[in-house]
């Protein structure tokens, strides 16, 4: 047998906080796959107007804490013995 067994898996929903509009626009510029694709004179705009896109979907609270939702996959694996 080649490979692995899957033990157990989950998905978890998470939500975490974020400190505020730059921090989450500095955040997605870590991962995003657009960012090579942008003009440098761009970026700022971009992720800003993305940010505001993502604010008007999902509001702050009524205390000003803004949160992304995120969905978190564990998958434990067992190598088997040959």
């Amino acid at each position: 047998h080649n490979g692995f067994i899957i033990e157990k898996s989950s998905l978890q929903k998470r939500t975490i906080p974020i400190k505020d509009e730059q921090y989450f626009a500095n955040w997605m510029m870590t991962w995003s796959s657009h960012l090579p694709y942008l003009p440098n004179e761009k970026i700022d705009s971009f992720f800003a107007q993305a940010v505001e896109n993502y604010l008007q979907r999902h509001p702050k609270d009524i205390y000003g804490q803004m949160y992304y939702k995120d969905f978190f996959l564990e998958v434990t694996l067992i190598k088997p013995k040959s």
